[in-house]
């Protein structure tokens, strides 16, 4: 039998000698080796280049960041754990589009503090992700930061903190892949938390003249105003500090007479806003019996996506009270 030795330093001269004995063979070797160069060079034309941040690829990420720091405080963006007291740390951002920081009092008593979660894609321009949050204070408590968006790099930035008795402060990171829903790179505002909304109050005078008075040393909304007049002639019930597109409002109460005004769905005023009675409708004037003026209101909470401990909404951003 007449041999065939085989060259592996030409494969394509071998290949066709083999092919001559062995046919089918020929065609087994020249789909193997395709399938063994293919997966040589083209993952290489597919991979992301090394600076490249895919989105999603670690479906959640957890690490603590501040280890019972003592002041103002901003996480590095290099190193990886907090070693011990008074350190922070670094988040791994491997592509997290959703953002939680949970903070929490672990010393002392804190009587100012500001946190945020800031985002930034060339670490030289950076802006806060969640909202600013100024709670808890006191010596026990946790906070709830919450985010959203893609970015190269993540810190958490304690703005302020101070407070008696060596104030502490220890904080967490968790991040998972997906954004939230509606989320973006704006905050990702919740709407199903708990709120507390103020009841509602009454201003009542019986002296009411040309000398106004304050209605409320904060802002809120009239509901409806109530005057009664006993003088022979008609008066003129006069607020000022309303909101809207005009600051004030007059409403005529005749001789011995009373007048109900309701105000549905609210008239706006802002803090210290004022009421007077006046005999001339530009404010001037006693009437010679003061008037009675009852007004129903209610004054505005402050809500936000901030959570606390107990469950409740602190922070800022105004919600007039409906």
């Amino acid at each position: 039998m007449k041999r065939y030795p085989i060259d592996f330093s030409v494969p394509a001269r071998s290949m066709r000698r083999l092919g001559r004995i062995f046919p089918f063979t020929t065609t087994v070797l020249a789909v193997a080796f395709g399938v063994v160069i293919s997966s040589m060079i083209v993952p290489r034309l597919f991979t992301p280049s090394e600076t490249t941040h895919a989105q999603a690829v670690t479906g959640s990420y957890y690490t603590q960041v501040f280890n019972n720091v003592t002041g103002p405080t901003i996480s590095p963006t290099a190193g990886f754990a907090c070693t011990g007291p008074n350190t922070s740390c670094s988040i791994q951002n491997y592509g997290m589009g959703s953002h939680w920081v949970k903070y929490c009092i672990t010393g002392g008593t804190v009587n100012s503090i500001s946190i945020e979660l800031e985002g930034s894609d060339d670490q030289a321009n950076w802006m806060a992700i969640t909202v600013n949050a100024t709670t808890p204070t006191g010596t026990a408590g946790c906070g709830v930061l919450e985010g959203a968006g893609y970015w190269q790099w993540l810190r958490v930035n304690l703005i302020t903190f101070s407070g008696s008795g060596s104030p502490k402060l220890s904080a967490w990171y968790t991040g998972i892949g997906s954004s939230i829903p509606g989320g973006g790179i704006v905050a990702g505002f919740k709407t199903s938390q708990p709120v507390n909304l103020l009841s509602g109050t009454n201003f009542s005078t019986s002296t009411l003249v040309h000398t106004t008075q304050t209605i409320s040393s904060s802002a809120g909304v009239i509901y409806e105003i109530s005057a009664s007049n006993p003088n022979g002639s008609a008066v003129y019930v006069n607020l000022s500090g309303l909101t809207g597109p005009t600051t004030t409002a007059q409403y005529q109460v005749s001789a011995n007479g009373s007048r109900d005004v309701p105000l549905l769905p609210g008239l706006g005023f802002s803090a210290n806003a004022t009421v007077a009675c006046s005999t001339a409708i530009n404010g001037s004037g006693d009437p010679a019996t003061p008037c009675i003026v009852n007004i129903n209101l209610k004054n505005s909470s402050v809500v936000n996506s901030q959570i606390t401990s107990g469950g409740t909404v602190n922070g800022s951003g105004n919600r007039n009270p409906d």
